[in-house]
């Protein structure tokens, strides 16, 4: 299971961690635009990480809301992991 943290585009001044489909977990990669869940409603946002769920303990994954997808016309190849 994977973790991405997105920053979301609404003036919020930190990251939000989300678990990433495992459907499509491939897919989802940094630098990559996604909706994502934000209080009652759906954000776009910027995906800045990804880690998978055991290198990240202080996180509960049963706390996590998905995300809610792609936003495949958006996808910024830019922004790459560093090595």
């Amino acid at each position: 299971m994977k973790i991405a943290d997105v920053l979301i585009f609404r003036g919020v001044p930190k990251p939000y961690s989300y678990l990433v489909p495992d459907i499509e977990s491939d897919e989802y990669q940094i630098g990559i635009h996604v909706d994502a869940p934000f209080g009652h409603s759906t954000v776009k946002g910027l995906i800045i990480n990804i880690s998978d769920i055991t290198d990240r303990p202080e996180i509960n994954p049963e706390k996590l809301k998905s995300l809610i997808g792609l936003r495949s016309e958006e996808h910024t190849s830019e922004l790459q992991s560093p090595d």
